[in-house]
């Protein structure tokens, strides 16, 4: 299971109407088709563009709840989805170029296969 080292995320969520362009994360669009084991968190790094919004999306197989989030390269929380599904979206500006960390946190008893997307 690959987990990247360049994606891209955003330090601020980004709010609709906002002017900023969007922007694929440093390397382009990242897609994976994985698993999550129960109760535990997969962890990606990405690299984004400053003042660019980026968008970060998972989508697993309906087994259990998953939840994402979204860290700056301070640890700071930027953004998260934690509905009660385990389809998420957020989009995220950062206010320069940097690394962010994306956490997919499965909250049920069995595995999840999901795919991310980031662009």
């Amino acid at each position: 299971m690959s987990k990247w080292m360049a994606i891209a995320a955003m330090v601020s969520v980004s709010v609709f109407g906002l002017s900023s362009a969007a922007a694929d994360p440093v390397g382009g669009p990242k897609y994976e088709n994985t698993r999550v084991n129960a109760n535990t968190t997969d962890v990606y790094k990405v690299d984004c563009w400053g003042d660019e919004v980026t968008a970060i999306r998972i989508q697993g197989d309906g087994d259990t709840d998953l939840d994402l989030y979204v860290y700056d390269e301070a640890g700071n929380l930027i953004s998260s989805g934690t509905g009660y599904t385990d389809c998420e979206e957020v989009q995220v500006q950062p206010f320069y170029r940097q690394t962010m960390t994306i956490k997919v946190v499965n909250r049920g008893s069995v595995y999840n296969a999901y795919t991310i997307r980031v662009w």
